[in-house]
């Protein structure tokens, strides 16, 4: 049975409203990239499946629309430093460069 951490739909623009989930995946072996340049996010180098944006990768927006993106963050390193699998459900798509937007994880037990 999954378990919910977080989920939020934000407020950031998008693109499109596909639904996208990365199923069943472990993240301890992915490389994850912090990005503060105006526009702070974390993307997480595994593949959305169905996200149908151009980009692949999912993107944790991080900045004041998110108000959980803290707790998200946290959940990601988590299943990143324990080897927990994640499934990282997106919305959307980012209006900058076409990457689905993370709004929830679910963290395995």
């Amino acid at each position: 049975m999954k378990r919910f951490v977080a989920l939020m739909l934000l407020g950031a623009p998008v693109l499109a409203a596909a639904m996208g989930d990365t199923g069943w995946v472990t993240i301890t072996g992915s490389n994850l990239q912090i990005i503060s340049d105006g526009s702070p996010r974390v993307f997480v180098y595994v593949t959305v499946n169905n996200g149908g944006c151009s980009n692949s990768i999912p993107e944790l927006i991080m900045d004041g629309t998110n108000p959980l993106a803290s707790a998200m963050y946290a959940t990601l390193l988590t299943a990143k430093a324990t080897g927990q699998s994640v499934d990282i459900a997106t919305s959307g798509c980012s209006s900058g460069i076409g990457s689905p937007i993370i709004v929830g994880i679910y963290l395995g037990t």
